[in-house]
């Protein structure tokens, strides 16, 4: 009951985590979002590190998959969902993260060692490709980005997951090297000095102008955003792997999406269309038939 309480809470934590993106993004830039949230789960991350003198990782192998993980799986992501922020909803955002598992799939049978394909696990795939690309589909309602900018916004949310997916792999083999504690700290920590200077870089002498002029609701939903979304989430989902194992925890992505929707819709009243709820359905599907098609469903 607990490792499915904490399972519950840490998709609560990432699938509300689109909605701090959207509140975030009307007053701050995308790559703002990006290199705030990733200084302030930083600067959680890197206290208790420092208090307990924990071994960094040592060797260069270990170190560029770090970066790696940080380019691929932290800065893009982050990023592309700041992008998405600026033009779409939190529920398309949380909608395009059900493809991620769907990605991670496919990318762990290509990249070596690579994972066998079976007919359902293949059949799955389609299913959830069907699912994005209905997801996908111009919305009833015009937001005011425009139609275009909507869909834009979605296949950034749609990239963003690519980027989460791509992290996944990264990591896969990593946690066995340096603990699943020390990539998230190590890479995070990486991570905020390249988006921070990358930001500061972009704004210049103008940056201090700029910040002046973020408003109160931007600054609290980034804050929250870093601290409780970012660096608790990731602890949570650390020990939850530590206590219940990483198939048990990757049952998220079933949850992610449905927590985002939800949240979404309830607190900032956003539309849901049936287009939306039949990508879900198909997407979910889909990745329900990967996992039994691969043995890994528990």
């Amino acid at each position: 009951m607990r490792a499915i309480l904490s399972l519950v809470f840490v998709s609560l934590l990432w699938g509300s985590s689109f909605l701090f993106i959207k509140v975030a993004a009307g007053g701050i830039d995308p790559l703002g979002i990006a290199a705030g949230r990733l200084v302030v789960a930083a600067c959680c991350l890197l206290l208790p590190a420092v208090v307990r003198s924990v071994a960094w990782p040592r060797t260069r192998a270990a170190w560029g998959k770090i970066v790696m993980l940080s380019l691929g799986g932290q800065i893009f992501p982050f990023l592309m969902l700041g992008l998405a922020g600026h033009l779409t909803t939190s529920v398309d955002m949380a909608l395009m993260m059900g493809a991620a598992p769907l990605v991670t799939f496919l990318i762990a049978r290509v990249v070596p060692p690579g994972e066998p394909w079976t007919l359902r696990a293949a059949a799955g795939l389609g299913l959830g490709f069907v699912g994005v690309v209905i997801a996908l589909s111009p919305p009833v309602d015009v937001l005011p980005g425009g139609t275009d900018g909507h869909l834009i916004g979605r296949l950034c949310a749609l990239l963003a997951a690519v980027g989460y997916a791509v992290g996944a792999i990264v990591s896969r083999n990593l946690s066995r090297e340096v603990g699943a504690t020390m990539i998230v700290t190590a890479s995070m920590s990486l991570s905020a000095a390249v988006a921070a200077a990358s930001w500061l870089a972009l704004w210049g002498a103008s940056a201090a102008a700029v910040l002046e002029t973020v408003s109160t609701a931007s600054i609290v939903a980034l804050v929250v955003l870093g601290v409780v979304n970012t660096a608790f989430a990731y602890v949570v989902y650390v020990r939850l792997i530590h206590t219940a194992g990483a198939v048990f925890a990757s049952l998220n992505n079933y949850l992610v999406p449905v927590f985002g929707l939800v949240v979404g819709a309830v607190a900032l009243s956003e539309p849901v269309g049936p287009a939306a709820l039949a990508g879900l359905a198909l997407i979910l599907g889909g990745v329900l038939l990967v996992r039994v098609g691969s043995g890994r469903a528990r």
